[in-house]
């Protein structure tokens, strides 16, 4: 059995590539589907008659190796990833399978005939369904999540979710919410508190200092005096109205309304105060490094050169902000479940060196 959380990187034979227009295009958003979600692709051909000294493609995750197949000893030095566990080969070549057997690489095949233990596909879009690091996150969290339902019958279940600017949190709430409901969780609602909280952006507009993280007091005072308290006492929850000096945008969540089998995803920026270290049951931290925060800020396209003067002006503004909130409250140390954001479609879990504070 393939375990296709392993790996990291795809050699696609592409003897075929030229026999039809459909081949060529499903070959094409294989190839950028993969990218997209940071993998890295080989792209060879099993035909000797094939000529790819012409093929061309711009993207340092991507490699064609124009050599006959299976790969002499210089190319499985240069590339060591050809013959690695992490490596899926996707060919229908026997000679080339019969290669790939005698390696620790996986063998995926389009045709009928595959060595034992191959992986067997209709279409290439099957395994693009299958490679995909965001949806293996957003599974397992489902699963913990139903665990954590068995472990507490009849409890309003929080999960929280934050992140740095342009993190992603907001979507993967979504998900998370979508993919809860798939697997049967009949009442998960969403609340953004990135609406009441402030952000980073806002702490730098502020002309004094603030030590309460609220946009405005009455949302301070309703928050701790009211809502948080309901959550404590793992009660059912009402409000008909929205509270005093909420923005209208956040308007949209009332009447609001959780029982004792609710699911509620809360999210937002600098999530992770103190207010709300003991609401959680489950707290998530998307984490996304300074250069690429710097590079969604910017917008500069992905896999382009960033000039570190972008970086440290992120550093030194909105990036201190949030350094800042973090050690404040001890939130790598608190949360629960970290997760590397660095690539929008290609999340994964950080594994923590320490279980979290209680």
């Amino acid at each position: 059995m393939i375990d296709l959380k392993k790996i990291r990187a795809v050699v696609l034979d592409i003897a075929d590539a030229g026999s039809t227009y459909e081949r060529q295009d499903e070959i094409s958003d294989f190839i950028w589907c993969l990218l997209e979600r940071n993998y890295k692709i080989f792209l060879v051909t099993s035909d000797a008659q094939d000529d790819l000294s012409q093929e061309d493609f711009n993207d340092p995750l991507l490699r064609i190796l124009r050599e006959e197949m299976p790969p002499s000893s210089q190319s499985l030095k240069d590339h060591p990833e050809l013959e690695h566990p992490s490596t899926i080969w996707i060919t229908d070549d026997p000679k080339l399978q019969h290669w790939i057997e005698g390696s620790e690489a996986s063998l995926a095949h389009l045709g009928d005939h595959g060595k034992p233990g191959s992986l067997r596909l209709n279409r290439l879009s099957d395994l693009s369904i299958l490679l995909d690091p965001t949806g293996v996150v957003l599974k397992d969290l489902t699963v913990m999540t139903g665990d954590l339902r068995r472990s507490h019958p009849g409890k309003l279940l929080v999960v929280g979710i934050g992140g740095p600017p342009l993190s992603g949190y907001q979507k993967f709430a979504l998900g998370l919410k979508e993919h809860l409901q798939d697997a049967g969780f009949d009442l998960v609602e969403l609340m953004d508190l990135s609406l009441l909280l402030r952000s980073t952006e806002q702490v730098l507009e502020e002309i004094s200092a603030s030590s309460h993280p609220w946009t405005h007091p009455e949302i301070g005072a309703w928050m701790e005096g009211e809502f948080l308290p309901l959550i404590h006492d793992e009660k059912e929850i009402y409000f008909e109205t929205p509270p005093i000096g909420s923005p209208p945008d956040f308007s949209p969540h009332f009447p609001f309304y959780l029982s004792s089998e609710s699911v509620l995803l809360i999210f937002g920026e600098m999530l992770f105060i103190q207010e709300f270290h003991q609401a959680l049951d489950l707290s998530i931290l998307l984490e996304v490094s300074p250069e690429e925060t710097s590079r969604r800020l910017y917008e500069i396209p992905t896999r382009e050169t960033i000039d570190p003067m972008f970086i440290d002006q992120y550093l030194t503004r909105e990036g201190s902000v949030y350094r800042e909130y973090l050690k404040r409250n001890q939130v790598e140390k608190r949360v629960a479940i970290r997760i590397d954001a660095n690539h929008g479609e290609a999340l994964n879990f950080i594994e923590l060196d320490h279980p979290p504070l209680v």
